[in-house]
């Protein structure tokens, strides 16, 4: 299952955010600041996948789980839309 980033919402895999990012790179992408895909890039635009990351982690807090399960159910109901 995947996180996205609130910044430019690319995914990004729940171990890899949970074991293999260090703890700075963590909290940046726990915090919006930005993710390994978006470090140091300068952001056009806010995808929508993005903001409902940002809304959800705001709702779920650290069940990061919750979080996952959240963006898979909206990435499936959503379609093509989570995507533009």
């Amino acid at each position: 299952m995947d996180l996205y980033c609130k910044r430019c919402g690319e995914p990004c895999e729940l171990d890899h955010v949970q074991l293999e990012l260090t703890p700075q790179e963590r909290n940046d992408f726990h915090d919006g600041i930005c993710c390994p895909s978006c470090k140091g890039k300068k952001i056009e635009r806010t995808p929508f996948r993005a903001v409902i990351a940002a809304e959800l982690h705001a709702l779920l807090g650290d069940d990061l789980d919750g979080l996952a399960c959240e963006m898979e159910d909206a990435e499936m109901m959503l379609g093509g839309e989570f995507w533009e």
